[in-house]
């Protein structure tokens, strides 16, 4: 059977191995932190629980959207933000 090694835990290197196991393939996952997901993180300590990445997908993100529905995570529909409320920050 072959294997196949995976740098990294976040959602490239963790979807590259769930397509990897459905072709029957041996996968292991390597991650140099203490937690997957790398850019998405709820910060669970802070009050409300602000997201410190990933905070929006787009349509154009079909195929992560097929999987959150396949796996049934929950995601939540977003009004779109106002002109009046958006800021730039560095330039």
């Amino acid at each position: 059977m072959p294997s196949v090694l995976v740098l990294g835990a976040g959602l490239s290197g963790l979807y590259a191995a769930l397509l990897l196991e459905r072709a029957r393939i041996k996968v292991t996952v390597l991650e140099g932190r203490d937690r997957v997901g790398e850019r998405v993180q709820t910060l669970d300590d802070l009050p409300g629980k602000p997201e410190a990445g990933a905070q929006v997908l787009s349509e154009k993100y079909s195929r992560l959207l097929k999987l959150a529905a396949r796996y049934k995570i929950p995601l939540e529909l977003q009004p779109k933000p106002s002109p009046q409320v958006l800021f730039h920050v560095n330039g």
